[in-house]
């Protein structure tokens, strides 16, 4: 058997050729779960549906956002905080 040897950086830019290749835009509707609150402006979460989920990142995501949108996400960890301190 022949096998090829890839370097991260080579098997990164084959990853990112097919899925650009395989999708023009890719639209994903899931649950939002584990929204942490940002640090250092990056925010985490996961997407998920009843069988799996897919981890998330949004770097610097205060600029890449509306305002309206960074309301309300931040209602929503407030809304965390104050159930965990109900617990």
């Amino acid at each position: 058997m022949n096998q090829h040897t890839l370097t991260v950086s080579e098997l990164n830019k084959e990853i990112k050729n097919l899925v650009q290749s395989g999708f023009s835009r890719i639209v994903v509707k899931g649950e939002v779960s584990g929204l942490k609150p940002p640090r250092h402006d990056h925010m985490y979460f996961d997407i998920k549906d009843s069988s799996s989920s897919l981890p998330c990142a949004i770097w610097s995501y205060k600029q890449k956002l509306t305002d309206d949108y960074i309301s309300a996400i931040d209602k929503t960890l407030e809304q965390k905080k104050e159930d965990i301190l109900k617990v």
